[in-house]
């Protein structure tokens, strides 16, 4: 199976159905997952979320990242297409045992609320918050190799941050912690 296509396919988990800090963390399953405390500042102006400005990138997903960005996450090609829920930009990586690849995606059109109810029962599944905003991270399976991170951006909006880990690189990297760091890069620079 190739790796854009396990990442589409966590991404359409996600959109059919409908780890505390950056730095670490082991995913939970959901069947241990303690329900979510609703916040009472969820999307609402002045909020760290409302303040991510999805009109920034004007739909272009690859603007999320800088170029110096790019560079750092290895030896990739990117690519480009539209999705049923939105825009994508692939940073494939070139090898498969070497080089991982990320995806990202905005969805202007969903509500962070709506995905998170859908995917409380993802295999893996968590909850937390960077940098001030709120996002869950999941896998279908075991988040041994892949892992999909959901931002809340604003009231209606979601950016996707998903890694797949090269087989070389499981040993030092974890999906859901480098899907997470890469979901704190997008929403720094939509701050930015």
């Amino acid at each position: 199976m190739k790796r854009t296509t396990l990442l589409a396919t966590l991404f359409a988990a996600t959109a059919l159905a409908g780890c505390t800090s950056i730095n670490g963390g082991n995913p939970t399953t959901g069947a241990t997952q303690p329900p979510a405390t609703q916040t009472s500042d969820t999307g609402s102006t002045g909020s760290p979320a409302a303040r991510l400005n999805l009109d920034k990138v004007k739909g272009n997903p690859c603007d999320l990242l800088t170029a110096a960005q790019v560079s750092a996450l290895g030896n990739v090609d990117v690519k480009t297409k539209t999705s049923s829920t939105g825009p994508v930009c692939t940073w494939e990586g070139k090898s498969l045992l070497d080089d991982s690849t990320y995806e990202v995606r905005i969805a202007a059109d969903q509500t962070f609320e709506n995905q998170l109810a859908n995917s409380r029962s993802a295999a893996v599944f968590s909850e937390k918050t960077i940098d001030g905003v709120r996002t869950f991270s999941r896998d279908s399976t075991d988040a041994s190799r892949s892992c999909l991170t959901i931002i809340e951006a604003g009231d209606k909006g979601t950016v996707g941050a998903a890694v797949d880990v090269a087989k070389n690189k499981l040993s030092t990297q974890k999906p859901c912690t480098e899907s997470e760091k890469l979901a704190a890069t997008v929403i720094g620079n939509l701050r930015g």
